[in-house]
C-alpha cells in the first residue's frame, strides 16, 4: 500500500497545480505518480475528499454496487471463480502491485468509455 501523504505535502500540491494547471509538472517536481497528483488536484477540485471516494465514484458509475463487486467480477472476467483464488494465486508483492495497477487502469477505461464492458479492447500484461 502506498504512503499517505502529509497534508502540507499535498498543500504544496495544490498550490502548484493552481498555478500551472500541469499535473505533468507536479508529478515531475514531487516524484508521485500523476495518477496521485490528478486525485489530489484536479479530483479534490473536482469535490472528491479522498482517493477511495474517487475510486467508489468510478466503481458505481461503471454500474457495480461496491469496489469487491467489481474486483470478484473482474476476477471471474479473468478465469478465476473469485478475487480470493486470483490473489492466492500470486507470487509474491510485484504480482499485487501489477495487479493492483491493472485493475485500476481497467476501472478507469471503463468509466470513461475507452473499453466495452467485456474487457475486449483491454491490453493485458
Amino acid at each position: 500500500m502506498p504512503k499517505k501523504l502529509r497534508e502540507e505535502k499535498i498543500g504544496e500540491m495544490r498550490r502548484l497545480y493552481t498555478t500551472t494547471k500541469n499535473t505533468s509538472e507536479v508529478s515531475r517536481r514531487f516524484g508521485i505518480s500523476q495518477g496521485t497528483v490528478w486525485m489530489y488536484t484536479v479530483g479534490w477540485e473536482r469535490g472528491f475528499k479522498t482517493p477511495n471516494e474517487y475510486q467508489l465514484y468510478l466503481v458505481r458509475k461503471a454500474g457495480y454496487r461496491s469496489f469487491g463487486d467489481y474486483l470478484e467480477v473482474l476476477a471471474m472476467k479473468k478465469g478465476f471463480d473469485s478475487i480470493h483464488e486470483q490473489l492466492e494465486g500470486l507470487q509474491d508483492k510485484k504480482d499485487l502491485k501489477k495487479l493492483w495497477k491493472q485493475i485500476m487502469m481497467y476501472l478507469m477505461c471503463l468509466v470513461f468509455g475507452i473499453i466495452s464492458l467485456n474487457g475486449i479492447l483491454l491490453k493485458e500484461g
